[in-house]
């Protein structure tokens, strides 16, 4: 027979120890609402006396350190994939085009400035939660009493901060660069008439970032070209937060690899926190028609997109209407060449 041991020694009205085999933990309040801390986190209980009914909320983790938090907030969320699947070619290889250096190198400094402002975020956030937790434990009954000038000094830390946050979430929307671009008529009505493409093609029912491909044995008489592996992505007309432009960027949101933003006169890359950008000239974009099978047995017509470029990047895309993937193509392909022949 296992012993258990417990008890409550009352201090004064309104705080109680409580002494037990797992250690000691206080409860601040009485009937109706309290606060229990203990090495399990703080918790809010609250009750209607006399009827039965009580809550009990837990309001912070116990032996909560700063370091411990901000190590969760590095972490990334990993996904765990065989290798074998993905596209065969290495997207930390993908490089800047020559003549884009410097814009690249002015994007690279205000990366690392927004890091800066946004790890004071996270730390002054952490910051204001423990605050605030600590304040709602001293805010309740007779305790509000005794510790007035602790709630006072606690309540002008979360003031300040609250305007440290206010003053660097302004500075992080200063982090950016305006690009400013000016069309003639032609490359205006060449330019529209990608977007309109685009928008249609981001209407699509369904839209995959191809991971892998192999031939199929076309000698047990199946008729498919090729079978992939996918991963749904998102379309949609938006600016990079750090490169803003006059006019609509076409933006890819990859399913697994790099984001990519058509700009008006440059592809620009987001691969793991790197910017990388590739002038127009030196992007290949074609299309590829590919009969797939889904898995309820239809054999379906689908378009490819493919992205190649001498500086290291392959990207394809699969569409399921492959007429509007294939006017995309051929309206991009149609701006591309009169600008960097114009």
């Amino acid at each position: 027979m296992a012993w258990k041991f417990r008890k409550r020694v009352k201090v004064f009205p309104g705080l109680t120890i409580n002494l037990s085999r797992s250690g000691a933990s206080y409860t601040i309040g009485g009937k109706g609402a309290s606060i229990n801390v203990g090495k399990k986190g703080t918790f809010l209980n609250t009750s209607i006396p006399g009827t039965g009914i009580y809550d009990r909320k837990k309001i912070s983790n116990g032996n909560y350190t700063k370091t411990e938090e901000s190590n969760y907030y590095n972490k990334s969320n990993d996904v765990s994939i065989n290798n074998e699947s993905l596209t065969n070619y290495d997207k930390n290889e993908i490089k800047t085009s020559d003549g884009l250096n410097s814009l690249k190198d002015s994007i690279d400094g205000i990366l690392y400035k927004r890091r800066e402002i946004e790890n004071h975020i996270h730390n002054i956030s952490a910051d204001y939660k423990m605050l605030y937790n600590k304040y709602n434990l001293f805010n309740i009954f007779i305790v509000k009493i005794i510790f007035r000038s602790k709630l006072s000094n606690i309540n002008n830390k979360l003031h300040q901060c609250t305007e440290q946050l206010k003053e660097l979430n302004d500075q992080l929307l200063l982090c950016k660069i305006n690009v400013y671009i000016e069309f003639d008529l032609q490359t205006k009505q060449l330019f529209e008439k990608l977007l309109e493409s685009f928008t249609k093609l981001s209407d699509c029912e369904k839209a995959w970032d191809v991971i892998s491909s192999y031939n199929v044995d076309h000698s047990q008489r199946i008729p498919i070209t090729d079978s992939f592996g996918r991963m749904s992505i998102v379309l949609e007309l938006k600016n990079d937060p750090i490169v803003v432009c006059n006019h609509p960027t076409c933006f890819f949101k990859n399913g697994l690899g790099v984001d990519l933003y058509f700009y008006p006169k440059y592809l620009l890359i987001e691969n793991n926190n790197e910017i990388i950008i590739i002038d127009f000239i030196d992007l290949s974009v074609k299309y590829e028609p590919s009969r797939f099978c889904e898995t309820n047995g239809m054999v379906l017509e689908y378009g490819i997109l493919i992205l190649e470029s001498k500086n290291g990047l392959f990207e394809k895309f699969m569409f399921s209407n492959a007429p509007i993937c294939f006017n995309f193509v051929s309206n991009f392909n149609e701006y591309k060449n009169y600008i960097t022949k114009s």
